[in-house]
């Protein structure tokens, strides 16, 4: 593993571990309100780790599990698209 590889492993790690932490803090606090947008952070960690998870299988040449993973990273960037839409416009 080169430095740059290990560079995207340690910075989409990081990015993980702090979405999984905000969704579990929006989740189990007293507001209810803002429930959704704990889901939304695991929608968030779901695409980082597609992304991560698409990124290794191009390096290892495995072509459906990384066409797998496009798929799961355009599910979940509509996802966060349209209930981003629909927070702006509501």
């Amino acid at each position: 593993m080169n430095k740059g590889q290990k560079v995207i492993k340690i910075t989409s790690y990081i990015i993980m571990i702090l979405l999984i932490l905000g969704a579990f803090q929006m989740i189990f606090d007293k507001n209810y309100k803002n429930d959704h947008l704990g889901g939304l952070f695991l929608i968030a960690f779901w695409l980082v780790n597609s992304l991560y998870a698409f990124y290794s299988d191009k390096k290892e040449d495995n072509k459906k599990s990384a066409l797998s993973n496009v798929l799961l990273v355009i599910v979940a960037s509509v996802i966060l698209l349209s209930y981003s839409i629909k927070m702006i416009f509501h």
